[in-house]
């Protein structure tokens, strides 16, 4: 059978015989034969010589877009039922391989699509005309800006109004109204409309190449008489996309030569990584570079989990003065050489581009081209430089400087004292920072002790190897407080902190380090621990802790900007862990929303959200559809009453503090613990650290649906670093002349 392509880069060929209804999930009893002697209003056949429908067999408009959007890994559709999307929606649910999420406003479909585009390769949501469509655009317009395929469907009036000057309901004006398709021309990378039925699958299967290839959303109108008509059905597997055109190699070969002309001498590189790594499938290949350069390696905060925390280069967050710890800030912006990859400078991301990188030693590298300080190429891609990059500066004089990799970069900072583990040793009983080598242990002395790996002092101040030296080390730090340490087995294989295996330590009956079955270790510091026997009023740091202790390889946190973000900076992501921010549209409550579509898209996952009271008053109800779809996430609302960040911008509370809500209320008023929602979810109020501590026990026991924890914080407990963010960008927005950048 031969093959055919357009020119969207979207080719198309057979799938090793494969049954009609067996990869496109339409069931068989629903296609029906095609007539022989009567034209159908959806013709028989294409009208394009691109389209490779050749079946002998027909199925509905509906049931074809269906099976494309299953093709390209999209499981779930996120809609809002409208009288003109509704037969389509009846066409597309009879596709067992797409689940119809029904959402309770288009806003939080959209938020959900945005999640779920950035779990999976691809999203779609359906609305109805205008009104739907129109109420989903703030969402749609997130996506564009952070480059997700979200495919945006609309179900619009019948073809048979084209041409009349009726008034139809949801209309702007009389006559088939456009001005949803003209609306959203800034927000799409393309945008069709399903009139005719002769047409229909050459539109839906460029419409969604569309999105695959340029990581953009695109409009599929289809008017609500074309959903049901009939048109050849699917026979073969025919969106393979190349989503990435290959680079023009002479220009990738003069961009590589002037690259390592610039790092030659450079003794401190630094590589930082940014968010449209994803976008461009390029994590591996950035590693690899990181590898062969052997220098350290920064994440932007909206690319965390782009890049392996646990990787002995890794050194941080750099966003700007805000970064985290301080120690990667500075040794970004002191850098002799530092490659940006996929970053995207914005206002925000940058503390008001309050960067201080000697840009004369820097290269930028985009998903299609890059930047030097002396000269631009375009038609270049990202993974094609990256890979070509590394092959070249693959030699023993860049791999040298792997060896500064556990020296430089793991050790202690007094910024990780609160969690317990610091990045380079373990604090000790006086809230110092460990001055370990790699991963140093303090002594019970209060002594900072320089330890090598799997090394730690005990209580009597003597050096222990192997087995229990975590153990002996804590039990002499803290015998003040009458904590029993039992013994732990440590695995140092310097590859990161020896971590227990088995352990259990306890202070006044309950565990402070423990495993559950899924190997997550909960330690709590010194500090920690005092203050929790004192009962004091919760705080932001005992909350960056508690979330610390549940991470695992398969979470994602997802968070809200304000001090869930400054909160969620501070926490170490395991390998394979991730954390997902909006962090250049930033629009508010976009967080709850978008936990619905990751937790959906990415299976088997941990879903954990940070977000403000602020926030979560915009997207409320969607927790209602959170529970009806038993999905599991952990929703930590950080509630002070306030629209925090904003009063630190500009203080005043006639705007900025809100009406207070009991939100642990909420699982019961949206039903979450009735029989009929499953009764998994759960609601909890918490004011001390005991009190979270209680109520993380009582979630964790339940894996299923959704556990709100209302955490009542004291407003003036905002963290240092919201305040000096806000102070810098009411500065920078009120400034009165505008500074040149050199990005």
């Amino acid at each position: 059978m031969a093959t055919g392509a357009t020119s969207d880069g979207l080719a198309f060929g057979p799938v090793n015989g494969a049954d009609d209804s067996s990869w496109s999930g339409i069931p068989a009893c629903e296609m029906v034969e095609k007539p022989s002697t009567t034209q159908h209003e959806g013709s028989n056949t294409c009208v394009t010589s691109s389209c490779p429908i050749t079946s002998s067999r027909l199925c509905t408009v509906g049931m074809y877009l269906s099976a494309r959007l299953a093709e390209v890994g999209i499981e779930h559709l996120f809609a809002v039922a409208g009288d003109f999307n509704m037969p389509l929606l009846d066409e597309i649910v009879k596709n067992k391989r797409v689940s119809l999420i029904s959402c309770c406003n288009e806003l939080n479909a959209g938020y959900a699509a945005d999640g779920y585009a950035r779990a999976r390769r691809a999203a779609a949501m359906c609305t109805t005309f205008n009104v739907g469509t129109l109420s989903a655009l703030n969402a749609v317009a997130g996506a564009y800006a952070h480059d997700l395929p979200l495919i945006c469907i609309a179900g619009n009036p019948s073809s048979l109004e084209i041409g009349t000057r009726k008034f139809i309901h949801h209309s702007l004006k009389s006559g088939y109204d456009l001005s949803q398709r003209r609306i959203y021309r800034e927000t799409t990378a393309d945008s069709v409309a399903i009139e005719h039925a002769e047409t229909a699958p050459m539109l839906i299967d460029r419409a969604i190449a569309s999105a695959i290839h340029h990581c953009k959303p695109v409009l599929i109108e289809v008017c609500v008489n074309i959903s049901t008509a009939l048109v050849p059905a699917p026979t073969r597997l025919p969106v393979i996309i190349n989503k990435t055109p290959p680079s023009n190699m002479l220009l990738v070969e003069m961009a590589v030569n002037a690259t390592v002309a610039l790092l030659k001498g450079a003794e401190n590189p630094v590589v930082v990584v940014g968010p449209q790594v994803r976008a461009a499938e390029a994590e591996e290949a950035t590693m690899n570079l990181v590898h062969m350069l052997g220098c350290s390696a920064a994440v932007m905060a909206d690319a965390r989990g782009l890049f392996p925390e646990d990787h002995p280069a890794y050194i941080g967050v750099y966003m700007g003065k805000v970064g985290f710890p301080s120690t990667c800030v500075e040794r970004v912006e002191a850098a002799d050489a530092v490659i940006f990859v996929g970053t995207e400078f914005s206002d925000l991301i940058t503390c008001g581009y309050n960067l201080h990188v000697k840009w004369e030693k820097a290269v930028q590298v985009g998903i299609d081209r890059l930047k030097l300080p002396s000269q631009d190429f375009g038609a270049i891609y990202m993974k094609d430089f990256i890979q070509a990059l590394a092959e070249a500066v693959n030699s023993k004089d860049y791999n040298s400087r792997q060896r500064c990799w556990h020296s430089e970069n793991k050790m202690a900072t007094r910024e990780s004292v609160t969690s317990f583990l610091s990045n380079g040793g373990i604090a000790n009983g006086f809230g110092e920072s460990a001055n370990g080598n790699y991963s140093g242990i303090a002594n019970g002395d209060g002594k900072a002790a320089k330890g090598e790996i799997a090394k730690g002092v005990n209580a009597g101040g003597e050096t222990v190897n192997g087995d229990n030296a975590i153990a002996n080390c804590i039990s002499g730090c803290v015998a003040s407080l009458g904590v029993a340490a039992a013994a732990s087995t440590c695995n140092a294989d310097g590859g990161g902190l020896p971590h227990p295996t088995t352990s259990t330590i306890k202070l006044n009956g309950t565990n402070l380090i423990s495993n559950d079955k899924d190997g997550i270790i909960c330690p709590l510091s010194v500090y920690q621990m005092d203050r929790r026997l004192a009962g004091e009023p919760l705080t932001l740091a005992a909350v960056q802790s508690t979330v610390q202790r549940i991470l695992t390889k398969e979470t994602t946190v997802i968070v809200d900007w304000g001090d869930s973000l400054f909160t969620a900076l501070k926490l170490n992501l395991p390998g394979g862990a991730r954390m997902e921010i909006q962090s250049k549209y930033a629009s508010i409550g976009w967080s709850l929303g978008a936990t619905l579509g990751f937790a959906l898209g990415k299976k088997g996952s941990r879903t954990i959200t940070l977000i403000g009271d602020g926030a979560f008053q915009m997207t409320a109800q969607e927790m209602s559809t959170m529970i009806r779809y038993n999905v599991p996430a952990i929703i930590f609302v950080l509630n002070n009453g306030w629209y925090m960040i904003e009063e630190c911008i500009h203080p005043n509370p006639l705007y900025n503090q809100i009406q207070q809500w009991d939100y642990y209320k909420l699982v019961d008023v949206f039903n979450g613990t009735s029989s009929s929602s499953k009764g998994k979810s759960q609601g909890f109020r918490v004011t001390c650290e005991e009190e979270l501590e209680g109520a993380m026990r009582s979630a964790l026991v339940e894996g299923d649906g959704v556990k709100l924890i209302d955490c009542r914080i004291d407003k003036e407990a905002f963290s240092e670093d919201l305040l000096f963010f806000c102070q810098t960008m009411s500065a920078y927005g009120m400034r009165k002349e505008n500074t040149k950048l050199t990005l």
